[in-house]
Parts: structure tokens; sequence; C-alpha cells
């Protein structure tokens, strides 16, 4: 279920996920920019894709149900001063897991625009340069999987009762601290991000998911294109 959360669900998304949308809220200071730290104040479509697999991990009486995804985007719309957001596309093709089945992810409620969530900049390099929170309740993630000696399962998950947030921590494309130095790109990074079971959800469903995986961040040269070839970098 990758629960890159709401652009910062799920996946990635649940991702993030996106990925991704803010608010008002935004932290004093942080914009957007295009290619560097000098570049021009972005607003517009962006795209997260991931790098390497992301992991959907959560264990309920049918065992540690491990999903792996080699790919997904999210992709939507935010202003440059982090204002604004939506996420509105999700695409997880089918996914493997462990139990010798498939999980089939797709998001519920599409477009997600509720205020609840931020684009903040943290510091300058090394380390992290940015935080994205999501505190979206319209998140909805449908997972059904396929497990050998196992009826099938349908799962929802979004924000419940022990989850009621998602933080994914931002990095520029110089950042040497980047979850992936080798790629010149803008990265997020989801490190066991959680989601609750909702209602609705089948009795082999787990109470709990943990999505775990890096994406890179573009937007678009030319508006409306559809063609995420610009490369983003957060300042204050």
């Amino acid at each position: 279920m990758n629960v890159l959360r709401r652009a910062g669900t799920v996946l990635l998304a649940v991702v993030a996920a996106t990925a991704i949308t803010a608010t008002s809220v935004h932290a004093a200071g942080t914009t957007i920019r295009r290619d560097n730290g000098s570049g021009p104040a972005y607003s517009g479509r962006w795209q997260a894709t991931n790098i390497g697999n992301v992991t959907i991990t959560g264990t309920s009486s049918a065992g540690t149900i491990v999903t792996t995804c080699s790919s997904v985007t999210l992709g939507g719309g935010i202003n440059s001063d982090g204002t604004g957001g939506s996420i509105d596309n999700i695409n997880i093709p089918t996914c493997p897991n462990n139990k010798g089945g498939t999980t089939v992810i797709t998001a519920e409620n599409l477009p997600y625009t509720h205020a609840g969530q931020t684009v903040a900049y943290v510091g300058a390099n090394p380390g992290i340069n940015g935080k994205l929170t999501a505190v979206d309740p319209d998140v909805k993630v449908k997972a059904v999987m396929t497990m050998t000696g196992f009826p099938t399962q349908t799962c929802y998950y979004g924000f419940g009762s022990t989850v009621t947030q998602l933080e994914i921590d931002l990095y520029n494309r110089d950042n040497p601290s980047r979850p992936d130095p080798g790629q010149d790109e803008s990265q997020a990074k989801i490190a066991n991000d959680a989601l609750d079971r909702l209602a609705g959800s089948t009795s082999l469903c787990p109470a709990k998911v943990y999505a775990n995986g890096n994406a890179k961040l573009r937007g678009e040269k030319v508006a409306g294109s559809g063609v995420y070839d610009e490369k983003l970098y957060l300042t204050s």
C-alpha cells in the first residue's frame, strides 16, 4: 500500500509523496527555486519519482508482509513559497509482496488539496535542507493483496488513532547528505513513515504499515508541458 503519503503520502504517497502540498502556515522565508540557490522562484507543477525500491511493511496474523514497489510517481502543483499545494496524481503499478502474491495500490479521494501540510526550510548543507509535514484527513490509500494460502485482503490506510501526520526530509541537489549522492537531483527521504488501518479493511490487513524509500523531485521548465525537466532547490 504505497503509503506514500500525500505528497508526501503514501508512498511516496503514498509519497509521496508526495508530495508537495503545502499550506499558508509555511515557514517564513521558505522559497522553492529553479535549478539552484540563486535561481528564480518556482511555482507550478511538480513530480516525484522513486530512486530505488519503495517498501511497505506491516505485521498481522498472516505474519510480516513486505510489499516492494519498483515504480512510484506522484504529481501535483505548488507555489514558490510552499503554499497552495496539491497532489492530483499517484501512479503505482502492481507490486510483488513476500507472500507469493501481489499488492495493488490506489489512492482514493484525489485530488488532495486540504490545508494541513507545510514545506519548511531547515538549513544549509550538510544535513536536512527542509521538512515536508503532511496532516491531511482526506488521505486514503487502498491496497488489495493476494497471498499464497490466504484469501485476498482489501486494506485501507490513512491518518487514524495513532498516526496524525507524516514528516519527510528534503535535500537539495548539491547536498552531500542526500539519500543518493550519485544523482544530481533534489531528493526526499521516507523513513518508517506510518499510516493506520482504516475502517472497511479485512481481517488480515496489518494495523499499521511503514513506508521506506527515496525520491527525486522535479518541476517543469515549460509550464503545462508535462515534461519534468526542471531541477528544484529549497532556500530560506
